[in-house]
């Protein structure tokens, strides 16, 4: 019975965070702008039922921790298909947040942009590389 009880409240609460995590992607536009870009308004309906297919698939490789075989053209359409989200997440936050400006305003600085922004990138992958590496 307690395993029971504990499978409810983990599929629960794996639901209210799967929900928040899409609305926070549907708040700040990022499907909309993919959708928009992509020029695709006729097929619509079709774009989101990928977009649910493709959470629930990606729910299921985690939950399941299935393996993904890397060297098969499935691994390296998931691989691709990751990334591109991935980045779509993270400008789409950058142009909502607008940081990096705010930052440069804040500092009063006139020239450097983009060796502020090679900083950024640069701490970002060595942050990634010390995670995945220890």
């Amino acid at each position: 019975m307690k395993e029971v009880i504990l499978c409810v409240i983990g599929i629960s609460a794996g639901g209210v965070v799967s929900a928040a995590v899409f609305s926070f992607l549907t708040s700040i536009g990022i499907f909309n702008r993919i959708a928009g870009n992509a020029r695709c308004g006729e097929y619509i309906s079709l774009f989101e039922n990928v977009l649910v297919a493709g959470g629930i698939a990606g729910g299921l490789l985690s939950i399941f921790m299935i393996p993904m075989p890397v060297k098969t053209g499935l691994g390296v359409l998931y691989g691709t298909a990751t990334g591109i989200f991935v980045g779509c997440i993270v400008m789409a936050l950058a142009e909502t947040l607008n940081s990096i400006a705010v930052f440069w305003g804040r500092m009063r600085l006139k020239k450097g942009l983009k060796y502020l922004v090679y900083a950024i990138a640069f701490g970002k992958m060595t942050g990634a590389l010390i995670y995945f590496l220890l």
